[in-house]
């Protein structure tokens, strides 16, 4: 099985540890490739940056895209998700989708932790496409961009706990954190909380392989 990420921005300064931590959740035999874009937005944050994005990432699949098994747009925003599902030769997943779909599956309700106040009405927008609006309880936001996740890694972990612990208030019962960018502070939020907590690119990349696997046999 090959699988294909591809990091919607113009850099590649998140492939190579994006394919050391994806290599270490792949069955043995799947093998892996990361591609980012040549050109296109810094940070996918708003619609804007999503429709920057689009035209690059069809192109890159129509470029590779035949070669693998599987697609995975790695970005919570999901960004063109619809279109490269109807164009590309293979199977495509975003981690969007697949978190909130999974959230659903793991708990009667879920809220969605954002990284900033643009995303509240495209992750409510999503929400009620996928057709589970019924269990969101909120949209949490935290004051900080996704360029700035790293800056101050102390202070983004103060403010993901502090948005945990409105969404424990608003009952709900799964986490999602709404950014791939989020991934490095799973394992701490998830050892500070009693909720289920949803890493999107794990859940993501591990449903797409399964998906493949099963429609082999």
């Amino acid at each position: 099985m090959n699988l294909l990420v591809i990091n919607p921005i113009n850099s590649d300064r998140f492939d190579q540890e994006d394919f050391k931590y994806f290599s270490g959740l792949l069955n043995q035999g799947t093998s892996l490739e990361i591609r980012s874009l040549e050109k296109g937005p810094e940070a996918i944050e708003t619609y804007r940056d999503e429709a920057e994005a689009a035209p690059y990432l069809l192109k890159l699949i129509e470029e590779t895209g035949v070669s693998c098994d599987g697609i995975m747009v790695n970005c919570f925003a999901d960004p063109a998700l619809r279109a490269i599902e109807e164009t590309a030769p293979c199977a495509v997943i975003g981690p969007g989708k697949a978190a909130i779909l999974m959230a659903s599956l793991l708990g009667h309700s879920f809220s969605i932790i954002s990284t900033g106040r643009a995303n509240h009405n495209r992750f409510l927008e999503k929400v009620e496409l996928l057709g589970v609006g019924p269990k969101l309880r909120s949209i949490e936001q935290i004051p900080i961009s996704v360029s700035e996740l790293d800056k101050e890694p102390e202070r983004t972990e103060k403010e993901l706990l502090r948005a945990i612990e409105k969404a424990q208030k608003a009952w709900a019962e799964v986490v999602i954190l709404g950014c791939t960018g989020l991934r490095d502070y799973y394992s701490r939020l998830d050892k500070q909380t009693e909720l289920t907590i949803i890493e999107p690119s794990a859940t993501a990349l591990k449903l797409l392989e399964n998906l493949i696997s099963l429609k082999s046999k």
